[in-house]
């Protein structure tokens, strides 16, 4: 169980805090990682070897092999005429690609319609 977090009472205590709390993080970021590949290979392994509707029970676990939709745009003109014909914006995820807004707002220098910017501030860490 982790220790109970106690708040540094300098900027410097802070900042070495940061510094240890983020690298405890991507430590265990790293075996997460590592994890999560083996969980994809064994996943593979089981969808290749079983047949769909087939049930593997394990000691600990239970698996059943299921069917799901994935969807996949081939011609994204066609799409976006579709939904401007049924006006049916559900269809796309309300996000933007801020590396691709930052071209736009300053390399061509041209504001997009409907987005603003705004200042963030964030701390950059790292090993002194």
């Amino acid at each position: 169980m982790p220790r109970p977090f106690k708040f540094p009472r300098t900027t410097k205590g802070a900042t070495d805090l940061l510094y240890a709390t983020r690298q405890s993080r991507l430590r265990m970021q790293e075996h997460v990682e590592v994890s999560k590949e083996h969980e994809t290979a064994l996943r593979e392994f089981l969808t290749a070897a079983c047949s769909v509707g087939e049930v593997i029970l394990g000691n600990d676990g239970k698996a059943e092999i299921v069917e799901r939709y994935e969807y996949v745009v081939e011609d994204w003109s066609e799409l976006y005429n579709f939904i401007l014909r049924y006006q049916c914006f559900e269809i796309l995820k309300k996000a933007v690609v801020d590396s691709a807004l930052e071209v736009w707002f300053n390399e061509r220098g041209l504001p997009v319609p409907g987005v603003s910017r705004r200042v963030v501030k964030q701390v950059s860490i790292q090993r002194r």
